[in-house]
């Protein structure tokens, strides 16, 4: 499954309903502070990862990156949620999100791009680079084999899919902590506007509707435009020989 980041929309949606207040129940922590810098987090509610707290694995990308899955908290009580998750259920949180929404619903709160850019930066992790090529290449050349079946061949596909979006996700974060303030605001917007266009062009490129081609169609479209994305922020933001 593709990670997807919050809209800067729903994002912004999100700080115009906090009242600048963690959502805990209780506690009047704010998120931004009187300087204007992002001293809150911004939560799921249901885990994006398989080990974090609440992971359903039902759940869509779009779903997971949605209003209804986020909620605004201190760095303390986010630490508590995930730590306690048995307590803090996905009812329980999304009810205390309304409920503090609610009581707060007379402020007025709003926030500029850059602290928006901030906080999608905030959801972001910077690691190191796996090299997965070897593995990529074993399961393509297993692909190109006639004894593979259609369902393997849709397997194998899938998991280049993830191979090559993480590479490409772990090369973004390392641009993204190596530009200056200007430029990463900028390679941010141009990063999640990219990841849109690829999701619409891979389902663009399905010709077999129904078929058990449509995903080998999807994936082979997919990891086409991940190779190529991977080529442009390796050359023009990392400066590294493609």
């Amino acid at each position: 499954m593709e990670r997807l980041e919050p809209k800067p929309s729903t994002l912004k949606a999100l700080f115009a309903r906090c009242g600048n207040e963690c959502s805990f129940s209780g506690c009047i922590q704010p998120i931004v502070d009187d300087r204007g810098i992002l001293v809150g987090e911004v939560c799921h509610i249901n885990a994006v990862k398989k080990e974090d707290a609440r992971y359903n694995a039902s759940l869509s990308s779009e779903y997971l990156r949605s209003y209804d899955n986020l909620i605004l908290l201190c760095h303390a009580h986010h630490r508590r949620i995930d730590a306690l998750a048995e307590e803090f259920s996905v009812e329980a949180l999304t009810e205390m999100r309304a409920f503090h929404e609610k009581r707060v619903s007379h402020k007025v709160f709003t926030v500029s791009d850059q602290l928006i850019d901030d906080a999608l930066l905030q959801l972001l992790e910077i690691g190191p680079t796996p090299h997965f090529w070897s593995i990529i290449d074993h399961f393509m050349r297993e692909i190109s084999e006639d004894r593979v079946k259609q369902s393997g061949v849709n397997w194998m596909s899938a998991s280049v899919c993830e191979l090559l979006d993480t590479q490409l996700y772990i090369l973004t974060l390392r641009a993204l902590a190596k530009a200056p303030l200007p430029l990463r605001s900028r390679l941010l917007r141009e990063h999640l506007e990219w990841c849109e266009t690829r999701l619409l062009e891979s389902h663009a490129a399905v010709e077999s509707h129904g078929g058990s081609l449509a995903k080998w169609e999807f994936n082979s479209k997919f990891n086409q435009l991940t190779e190529e994305r991977i080529k442009v922020v390796r050359r023009a933001y990392l400066h590294e020989s493609v």
